[in-house]
């Protein structure tokens, strides 16, 4: 949630409390613990970075990744751009964000604030990539304590104790059986792929160049063309497009 989504749902009475409890702590209080505050970043804190939080740098990561980030989330007109597209330096642990972090968080705020399950299509120029990346995401809600502690009961469990799935898609645990969905609440899938009849909500690409196409446009054009042959599996009215290189 958003600090304003968050700031609605606690009253005055509420706040002071907790300011009240926070100084006896030393700690700060309602208002300045929601400063700066980015739910996407929050969640890369929690969950992909808590082992060495170091790694995390709050200008780039948190006022740039994380903010341009949310700002397409919470876009309600999915027709307003043709996408978001994220070019920034290697190293800079992007794809963590854009097929770890941002999906996760999609999710959870579909089912939380929205009340929907979120279709989400991973892709990446290599298969055996993409599929390390969601298998990544996937371990994640069976390892990770943070999310084990809050989100996990029913009707917002996003964690399991086993693995599941498979290494080209998986169901989030509270992902309500629907006959009339054939998505998978994540799906991995190569450059070009194509699910016919299926449709997501978003499509995160990551690195759908490398170096090599920088000198051959036979293989750019190539590029191209499979990109525009899997954005039609976007949902016609919601579906919204990331790219990152």
């Amino acid at each position: 949630m958003t600090a304003d989504e968050i700031r609605l749902k606690w009253s005055e009475v509420e706040r002071q409390a907790i300011d009240a409890i926070a100084a006896s702590m030393g700690a700060p209080g309602f208002d300045a613990q929601l400063q700066d505050h980015n739910p996407i970043y929050y969640l890369a804190q929690k969950v992909f970075f808590e082992n060495d939080p170091s790694l995390l740098y709050a200008p780039l990561h948190r006022d740039i990744f994380s903010k341009e980030l949310l700002s397409w989330a919470l876009e309600p007109d999915a027709h307003s751009s043709g996408g978001l597209n994220l070019l920034v330096q290697r190293e800079s642990y992007k794809t963590t964000f854009t097929h770890g972090v941002f999906p996760m968080f999609l999710a959870m705020r579909g089912k939380y604030v929205d009340g929907i399950d979120i279709r989400i299509l991973l892709m990446h120029h290599k298969f055996e990539m993409v599929s390390r990346n969601l298998k990544k995401l996937k371990g994640k809600s069976v390892q990770n304590p943070w999310l084990k502690t809050v989100w996990g009961e029913a009707p917002f469990k996003f964690t399991a104790e086993s693995d599941y799935g498979t290494g080209e898609a998986f169901d989030w645990p509270c992902k309500k059986l629907d006959p009339d969905v054939t998505e998978n609440s994540i799906t991995a899938a190569g450059m070009g792929a194509s699910f016919a009849g299926s449709h997501f909500n978003w499509i995160l690409v990551s690195d759908p160049v490398t170096e090599e196409h920088r000198d051959s446009k036979t293989l750019r054009d190539e590029a191209k063309d499979k990109l525009e042959a899997s954005i039609y599996m976007l949902d016609s009215k919601t579906g919204k497009l990331v790219i990152d290189g």
